[in-house]
Order: structure tokens, then C-alpha cells, then sequence
């Protein structure tokens, strides 16, 4: 009887022992809230998004990849991508996945595969840094080729339905060389270049932003709108400049927390709504960079135990985890922050049951470690 009330009285069965953490004044410093996957990755990561499954996606350039939260799944040539360097990735409205690849575009709808290639308008051999889908249900992409002096396989290109087109930019180039293409909640298209500065598309007219309206540099890195509304664009070698719907305020490597920072080339925004950006610092090497609202940080390679490359980009996941990826390397980290369910499974070395899972409860409470089991029937459909 002693037993039963017990049962009651818990929020979940218990069925682990406690792993009590340290807490340290700066969660990302401990070092039991990091998971590397690098041996579970074919290749070098170069794209990753979540689908609206809570899959992780990986492009990497020996295929693409998803991870369920118990194993990997591998998709290559032979199974129907057009090419298995795969730059960029989008799950569009219907579910159907595309992928930007060296050769051409393809779309997966979990069952077949098709191709677009230069019959379809692609441009191609080139390099695909982003894919948004507007509001009228069009699919944009863009791309970029640095041997490419023609600006044929470069700017923005348009799915009608059977083809890419060209999407003109009011620009002296009007198909630059792309860094990044976003989808402002507001509907609003963000484009970054790595040359020719910023384009905004509000559906009807574009805006451009560069050296000559207020921005530090007309190169532009991979961007990030915040839950508050705000753009950030990183600059690379000069800071990271921030659009709050009227104006630019720019953070520069001569700020407090920025100084002796050699690059920002990435940003996006943790569960607990704070900035970063990956880049370098100077004598440290590849960096982190946390801003809070008021103060910047930096971390340097090796904090937290973590033996980073150069982050590329971070992916902030429905669990409140955040996936980040290095430039070019067969490197993905998972950091659990503050208010995280953390699913453990094989590759942090705890049993996977057919009919559950774990999960770390007293990270979501932000308090120390304690593993639960979860039955998976009923709870999770």
C-alpha cells in the first residue's frame, strides 16, 4: 500500500537513479548538458533544420540525414538525392523535403523522389545557401558561385510549380552572390549577400541596406530574426548590426565582450532568448558569442569542454535543445539549456525500451539531473 501511494504521489514512475549536477553560474560551461554526435554523421555538416516531426535534419556533403531521437537515417544518390553534397534544406507547408545540392534541387515526399536540374531552370554546378517558402506557397532559394563572373549561377531563383526562375533584385547586380535567405514572421523575405548588402521583399517592392544606409559592411552572414521581431545580421570581420523595424544598431569587435573577435558569420536565438554568433577570437581561435540584452560573451574554444570548430549555425529545437554545427566539419554538438526536456538514447549510452523514453525532468525544471522513464503509449500518440 506504502508502494502505491508513493506512485501517486510522483509526477512519473521512477525508475532511475538521481545524477545529481553541479550548477554553475553559467549553464553552457557545464559540461554534462553537451552531447557530440560526430560518429554517427557521414560526412561534414553543412545544413540543418527540425522538421515539425521533431526530426533533426543534417545535409552534409556525403548525404542527408535525420535523427528520430533513437537512431540516424541515411539518404544518399542511390536513393534518389540528386547529388550528395547537400547545402541546404527546407520542409515546406505540405511536408514534402527539399534539398539544395551541387547538382540540382530535390524533393523527398517520404515516399519518391524528383530532381530538378538544368532542364527545370537550375542553375548549376553552384552552391545553395537558403530555402524560405512565402505565404503564397512559392519556394525561393538561394545560391551562390565564387568562380562564377557571369552571375548566371548566382542570386535567387523561384519554384513555379515546374521551374526555377530568376527573381530580379533592384540592385547593379541583379543576381549577386547569396549568403542566407530567411522568412520574416511578418512575411517579409530577408536576403544577405556576400558582397552587395541586405534586400528585404515586403510581397510588392524590395529595400536594400548597406554601407550607404548605415550598415558597418556590405557583407552579410547568415541571419536570424529573434522572437521579439528583431533581424540580426553578422558582418563576418566587423560585428553584427541588429534591425529592430526602424533602425540599425551595430555591436563592434571594439565593444565589451566582442574585443579581439575576428569574425561573426552566424546568428540565432537560445530557448532563453539570447543572441549568439559563431565566429573567432583572435589568440582563442573559433569562438562563441552570447549577447543578453545588454552584455556580450565570448567563449573560447575548449570552454565547457567542448573542442569546437568554427560554428556555422545553431538550431533551437521544440525540446528547448539547440544543435549546433561547425563550418565543414563532421562536427554536431547538442547543448541542453534551461528549461529542456533532454532525451537520452543510445549514443549517450542508456537503455532505449520499445515502449518509452528518457528524460532528464530536473533540466526542464532548471534544476539538477534526474532521469525518469516516460511509457510512450497513450502519451505521445
Amino acid at each position: 500500500m506504502l508502494t502505491w501511494l508513493l506512485l501517486v504521489a510522483a509526477p512519473v514512475p521512477v525508475c532511475a537513479l538521481d545524477t545529481l549536477q553541479v550548477k554553475s553560474p553559467d549553464t553552457f560551461l557545464e559540461e554534462w548538458r553537451w552531447t557530440s554526435f560526430d560518429n554517427d554523421l557521414a560526412g561534414r555538416v553543412q545544413a540543418a533544420i527540425e522538421d515539425r516531426e521533431g526530426r533533426i535534419w543534417v545535409g552534409t556533403d556525403r548525404g542527408v540525414q535525420y535523427y528520430d531521437g533513437y537512431k540516424w537515417t541515411k539518404y544518399t544518390v542511390k536513393d534518389g538525392l540528386a547529388d550528395g553534397d547537400v547545402r541546404a534544406i527546407l520542409q515546406a507547408r505540405d511536408g514534402t523535403m527539399w534539398f539544395g545540392t551541387k547538382k540540382g534541387i530535390s524533393r523527398f515526399n517520404g515516399r519518391e523522389w524528383k530532381t530538378f536540374g538544368k532542364e527545370e531552370g537550375v542553375p548549376g554546378p553552384t552552391s545553395w545557401d537558403g530555402f524560405v517558402q512565402l505565404q503564397d506557397g512559392s519556394i525561393w532559394a538561394s545560391l551562390f558561385n565564387k568562380v562564377d563572373i557571369t552571375d548566371s549561377q548566382q542570386g535567387i531563383v523561384r519554384f513555379d510549380g515546374d521551374r526555377w526562375v530568376p527573381v530580379p533584385l533592384p540592385w547593379d547586380r541583379p543576381r549577386p552572390p547569396m549568403a542566407n535567405l530567411i522568412a520574416a514572421a511578418n512575411g517579409d523575405i530577408w536576403a544577405s549577400t556576400l558582397l552587395d548588402g541586405i534586400f528585404r521583399f515586403d510581397g510588392e517592392e524590395w529595400e536594400h541596406y548597406g554601407t550607404e544606409t548605415g550598415l558597418p559592411s556590405d557583407r552579410g552572414g547568415f541571419l536570424c530574426q529573434a522572437s521579439n521581431g528583431a533581424i540580426w545580421v553578422p558582418h563576418w570581420d566587423v560585428g553584427i548590426s541588429r534591425f529592430d523595424g526602424t533602425s540599425w544598431q551595430t555591436f563592434g569587435k571594439n565593444m565589451d565582450g566582442l574585443k579581439g573577435m575576428n569574425e561573426m558569420m552566424s546568428a540565432w536565438e537560445m530557448p532563453d532568448g539570447t543572441i549568439w554568433s559563431g565566429g573567432g577570437l583572435g589568440a582563442k581561435g573559433n569562438a562563441l558569442f552570447r549577447y543578453d540584452g545588454e552584455d556580450w560573451r565570448a567563449y573560447g574554444q575548449g570552454e565547457a569542454g567542448r573542442p569546437w570548430h568554427q560554428v556555422r549555425f545553431g538550431v533551437a529545437a521544440k525540446d528547448g535543445s539547440v544543435w549546433m554545427a561547425s563550418v565543414f566539419q563532421k562536427s554536431l554538438q547538442r547543448f541542453v539549456s534551461e528549461g529542456a526536456w533532454s532525451s537520452h538514447t543510445h549514443p549517450d549510452g542508456l537503455h532505449q525500451g520499445a515502449c518509452g523514453r528518457w528524460f532528464d525532468l530536473a533540466a526542464h525544471r532548471g534544476q539538477s539531473s534526474s532521469l525518469h522513464w516516460w511509457p510512450m503509449a497513450g502519451v505521445w500518440g
